[in-house]
């Protein structure tokens, strides 16, 4: 038995740190293996190579991630490894490149509310019908998250009804979705005061995504370009929503630059789009300092009925003096800094009013 468990490593929710790659993988996959050994149990020659399985594989930080590329590529020859994960956009893409993907679908809804109910059952819970189909729809074919979110309502709620799932989940009516979609066609400056009225009430984003895409494909009203148009656009929205991208506020104006844009791009950019419904002002750049005088100069002609916040990010850390130097002015005023991740890596962001 111990020869067989010598070739079977799995790390549940490996964690983040680098720690886990280098102290548990990488001392597990140096371990040596007999070869051609018989298998007592079923008489069969086991395989000359270990498997381990990480569960959980995107909570893996990016420079575990890389550690543990170099530990696939260095022990090849005797480990097989299978990465388990929820969200495949978060496995860095050298070792995306070296492993073969495969999709498992979501689960369907008679099977899940087949199992659902086989719970309420066992748990003596007091369910609606209608609830356990909410439930499911909710989860999209997720068991744990409608297990989770059963185990949940139940806890708060003495009947598990469809409302109190949906007080839980945060999962937000079709009306709030309608509004929301009233608002965008509306010639009337609406959608600021609709999303303010979103955020106040604390519905979940990505679910208002999900039903407002569903809207959008059975809506009559639209020509198929037109879904097609707004159903990218959606995507777009609901992808930076997961990567916890800083542009979910619709009063903040992103602009982001390139290595070898000059300061007079930048204030063509700035000014030649349409910024009258935007407060603030986040520049995104990769390393040269740009909040210097001819930018804060620039900006003092920008008319707003909130004060004006520039963000600057910076990814260097050598640049965040000459950044600093550049804003004790008048003009500007550092407000706090921060540590932030952008897409390209990690950085310090000084926040400054004007």
């Amino acid at each position: 038995m111990s020869a067989v468990r010598i070739r079977l490593f799995f790390v549940d929710r490996c964690g983040s740190g680098i720690n886990v790659v280098r102290e548990r993988i990488k001392t597990y996959t140096r371990l040596n293996i007999s070869h051609n050994r018989i298998n007592q149990e079923t008489g069969r020659v086991m395989p000359n190579f270990k498997i381990i399985i990480l569960d959980e594989a995107d909570m893996i930080t990016p420079d575990a991630q890389a550690a543990l590329r170099r530990v696939i590529e260095n022990f090849s020859n005797i480990s097989r490894f299978i990465l388990i994960c929820n969200y495949l956009h978060k496995i860095i893409g050298p070792i995306y490149s070296r492993c073969s993907a495969f999709h498992f679908k979501p689960i369907v809804q008679e099977a899940q509310v087949e199992r659902l109910r086989f719970i309420c059952q066992s748990e003596q819970l007091e369910c609606d019908d209608d609830a356990l189909d909410f439930l499911t729809r909710v989860s999209q074919g997720d068991m744990r998250r409608s297990v989770t979110l059963l185990q949940s309502t139940a806890s708060l709620y003495s009947k598990v009804t469809e409302d109190a799932v949906r007080n839980v989940s945060g999962y937000p009516p079709r009306h709030i979705v309608e509004d929301i979609f009233t608002a965008c066609m509306s010639p009337n400056n609406e959608v600021e005061a609709i999303c303010k009225q979103v955020v106040h009430d604390g519905w979940e984003v990505a679910a208002i995504f999900q039903q407002l895409a569903e809207y959008v494909v059975n809506c009559e009203t639209l020509s198929d370009v037109q879904k097609a148009m707004i159903t990218i656009e959606l995507s777009g929205r609901d992808f930076a929503l997961l990567q916890g991208r800083f542009d979910s506020d619709p009063s903040v104006k992103e602009v982001e630059l390139g290595h070898k844009e000059t300061i007079a791009a930048v204030k063509e950019r700035l000014f030649s789009e349409d910024i009258s419904n935007h407060h603030k002002i986040r520049i995104i750049h990769a390393g040269r300092p740009l909040c210097d005088s001819a930018v804060l100069s620039g900006l003092r002609g920008y008319e707003a009925g909130e004060p004006l916040v520039l963000t600057v990010f910076v990814t260097k850390p050598d640049t965040i003096e000459p950044v600093a130097d550049s804003v004790y002015s008048p003009e500007a005023r550092p407000v706090e800094m921060e540590h932030v991740r952008m897409d390209y890596g990690r950085g310090d962001a000084m926040v400054l009013q004007i």
